[in-house]
Formats: C-alpha cells, sequence, structure tokens
C-alpha cells in the first residue's frame, strides 16, 4: 500500500480533460439548481445510496431528527406542506 503512495501514476488525458470539464462547469449547474430550490435534484437515500421517491422517510432520517431537535440551539421546522417529514429546514431558535 505505501508503495502505491510513492509511485504516484498520472491520470490519463482523457480523464483529466473530462474532470477538468465537470469542474469548470460546476459552479452554473449549481447556481441553477440552488436557484430552483434544488427540487430538480434527486432525493438520495443516504444509507443504501439509491434514489427514493418523494415522502419516502427511512428509520435513520426519523432518529436523525429527533436527535437534532434535541440538540437546541438550531431546531428544525416541518416543510409548510405538512407531508413531507424529511424535508425539514432549520431555523434559528
Amino acid at each position: 500500500m505505501t508503495l502505491a503512495f510513492l509511485n504516484l501514476v498520472p491520470p490519463r488525458p482523457w480523464l483529466r480533460e473530462r474532470v477538468e470539464e465537470i469542474a469548470d462547469a460546476f459552479p452554473a449547474r449549481f447556481r441553477e439548481a440552488y436557484e430552483g430550490g434544488l427540487g430538480a435534484l434527486p432525493n438520495y437515500n443516504l444509507d443504501n445510496g439509491r434514489a427514493q421517491e418523494e415522502g419516502v422517510s427511512t428509520p435513520r432520517a426519523e432518529e436523525a431528527l429527533r436527535f437534532l431537535t434535541r440538540l437546541g440551539g438550531a431546531g428544525l421546522q416541518p416543510p409548510e406542506n405538512g407531508r413531507d417529514p424529511a424535508r425539514y429546514r432549520g431555523v434559528r431558535r
């Protein structure tokens, strides 16, 4: 393993070019997504990495929400439509 860190292999030109293209486009893509309320981004399940349907919650998400609510300081407030418990937003107390 140490040998791999000491003998670095430069990335292939095609990979480097593709990464640079993505990095250059990222600020504009992020700004567009942010200004659109991030609604176009998939809702990925952090437990399994798969995109999930709107309004679906998981036991770990519910547990994290209860923990964060107990912390105080910055609280959590349900979304205005009240239907999706996974879409709480932070509020200052």
